[in-house]
């Protein structure tokens, strides 16, 4: 059975209609930012966030500060402990703040630099330390920002960025990327093989890809979307080319992002219900009015059509409850000759011939095909869902069953640590030290005789791998320099931190003196004092 073709064992009835002609008071929402007043105001934005996790954040409270000078500068406070500044790797003087999500374990920061640009910072564990995630981020002038945190997958992102020094022409200069790591490493979206009419699409990554329209553009419509309540599923309009465009079509997305299809041609308004069973669209505002809906139960392989009204309707949006445990769905908008809203609620329970059984379900494991590993975020989790080819009804009382185990960890598991950084849009490149970026010197004072030297790389926040290739990334004890006037232990400018490529040239036992490196922690220090004629010892365990 093909996953496009609908297995019914009965009749379809058509779905019941309720048409209410309602006038709506429509409440524009707002977004709050962290953005400043007054320079030199330390209470001008204060932003907390409580959790109840206690792991890292019992309350993390991030506070914008102005300084007389108009600097601007974010400061961090855990457990209502003293603030501390956030430690951000790019020089570049510092605008606004946007704190785009905070948890237990890490925060997304967005900020503004001088020149108009924005880039995506995580944090570590403490909320001080941030690295670089994604540069040139698309925001546009009304701070709507080309940047979603995929629901129901923890840790998937998906982003537009600029990839032209003149961004005057948005949709001329974008590309999207997608992170499966929590923003650690970014790439392309994969193009489909064929559009909607079987025909083979010449795209070949990662010169050509899918880019998406999202927030900030003049296409945004239906943005990304994603439910937690249908794990793995993606809906988003886009092109496909060698950056954005416009003259979107509707793709999907059923593995969490990793591929794509497109689904439907042109503009639609679209939404899940019955847990991800059912799939409603209908032609949104920018095409013409219509009097037909479209729906799917198997996950968009193919579409059926209904007629949910006797006149022309402009449509401008297809809602549910939250949730989207029912099969109801309404659509709002109104007729051009004599404009009043119009509220249509649909109810689709009578095109599903039966309740879904246990045959009816598989296990599915969302990872990144591209890679070795088949773990996310240093776990590996088993999530049930229906059968696309089977049109049965999930129901408002289902319960999506999950297994969770904990993999070994691998480079994947891995980001680049503050003062580290990889070449503009080389996601593929390894860290790199970042020497307009001063680090921290534990030897200064000449107190200490060791310090934790910095491997260039740190666990990503909320990665919970452990043992497996852990030690080539781990902070290592190294005694400080007899010279108190030298650096600690650093790579030196442009050179890569970790590769696995160096272990044939370096074979151990490596002996220069008294220092001995073992093969694993070869790899991992990369460098001896040769490389820096620093007069120190390396003791390795």
């Amino acid at each position: 059975m093909q996953p496009g073709m609908m297995t019914i064992g009965g009749s379809i009835s058509q779905p019941r209609t309720l048409i209410q002609i309602l006038t709506l008071r429509m409440k524009q929402s707002t977004s709050t930012y962290l953005t400043t007043r007054t320079p030199g105001d330390l209470a001008s934005l204060i932003k907390t966030s409580e959790t109840t996790m206690g792991s890292c954040w019992s309350v993390a409270t991030y506070l914008l500060s102005g300084q007389t000078t108009g600097v601007i500068g974010l400061h961090v406070s855990d457990r209502r402990k003293p603030f501390k500044r956030a430690m951000i790797p790019v020089p570049d003087e510092h605008r606004n703040y946007l704190v785009i999500r905070i948890n237990d374990v890490q925060a997304l920061v967005i900020v503004e630099h001088a020149g108009g640009f924005y880039n995506l910072y995580l944090s570590d564990e403490s909320g001080v330390y941030y690295s670089l995630s994604l540069r040139d981020l698309v925001i546009d002038s009304d701070y709507n920002i080309d940047l979603e945190l995929i629901e129901g997958l923890n840790g998937t992102l998906v982003a537009n960025q600029y990839t032209r020094e003149d961004t005057s022409d948005l949709a001329s200069s974008i590309r999207t990327v997608i992170s499966l790591d929590n923003g650690g490493f970014w790439e392309g979206l994969l193009p489909p093989d064929e559009d909607i009419n079987g025909d083979t699409i010449n795209c070949e990554p990662p010169n050509c890809s899918l880019h998406l329209h999202m927030d900030s553009t003049n296409y945004a419509r239906l943005g990304v979307y994603s439910t937690e309540s249908a794990p793995g599923i993606i809906v988003a309009h886009g092109t496909i080319g060698i950056e954005l465009s416009t003259n979107p079509d509707l793709f999907i997305s059923r593995d969490g992002g990793v591929t794509w299809e497109q689904t439907l041609a042109g503009s639609w308004g679209v939404n899940l219900a019955d847990h991800g069973g059912l799939m409603v669209a209908a032609k949104d505002y920018h095409q013409e009015q219509s009097t037909v809906l479209k729906y799917s139960c198997n996950e968009g392989y193919s579409w059926r059509d209904f007629t949910f009204s006797s006149t022309d309707i402009t449509v401008y949006g297809v809602v549910t409850e939250p949730g989207q445990h029912t099969t109801i769905m309404s659509l709002y908008g109104g007729s051009w000759d004599n404009f009043k809203w119009t509220v249509i609620t649909v109810d689709f329970a009578n095109i599903f011939p039966r309740q879904c059984d246990d045959q009816d379900y598989y296990d599915w494991r969302p990872w990144d095909e591209r890679t070795e590993s088949q773990c996310l975020l240093g776990s590996s989790i088993t999530i049930e869902r229906r059968k696309p080819q089977i049109c049965c009804l999930n129901g408002r009382d289902y319960d999506r069953e999950f297994d969770y185990h904990i993999c070994d960890c691998t480079s994947e598991d891995y980001e680049c640590d503050y003062g580290f950084a990889r070449p503009m849009y080389d996601y593929y490149a390894p860290c790199m030290r970042d020497h307009a970026i001063e680090l921290p010197n534990p030897c200064a004072d000449g107190k200490n005789k060791t310090y934790m030297a910095n491997t260039g790389y740190r666990k990503i926040a909320g990665d919970v791998c452990t043992g497996g290739e852990e030690i080539l990334f781990q902070r290592f004890e190294a005694p400080c320099c007899g010279d108190d006037t030298l650096p600690p232990f650093f790579p030196p400018p442009n050179q890569p931190v970790i590769s696995s490529h160096l272990a044939p040239f370096l074979a151990p036992p490596y002996k220069e003196g008294s220092m001995q490196l073992t093969q694993t922690r070869i790899r991992t220090i990369y460098l001896s004092c040769i490389l820096h004629a620093i007069p120190c010892l390396f003791k390795v365990a």
